[in-house]
């Protein structure tokens, strides 16, 4: 991580079935790209220190969004579930 960086990471999961999410697209309005979960429905991703809006979309789900705020030098767990449409 870049010095004034931090991520966050975890596993995003159906909020019906529990089971893990592959191919979801999260970004933030920082300056973090666009990354996706893996075929385990983790994901991680790494931003500047600060305070910022997370999305998540995956076609078949509803658009989740969530207030993070990246930690410099840590990395922060975050769990969460998509629900489908």
């Amino acid at each position: 991580m870049p010095i004034g960086s931090g991520a966050i990471t975890r596993i995003i999961t159906d909020k019906v079935t529990g089971k893990p999410i592959v191919g979801v697209k999260i970004s933030t309005d920082g300056k973090a790209g666009v990354y996706g979960s893996d075929q385990h429905g983790c994901y991680a991703l790494d931003d500047t220190a600060g305070r910022y809006t997370m999305t998540a979309k995956k076609s078949g789900y509803r658009t989740y969004t969530s207030k993070i705020t990246i930690v410099d030098s840590k990395t922060v767990r975050k769990d969460f579930s998509m629900q489908p449409l």
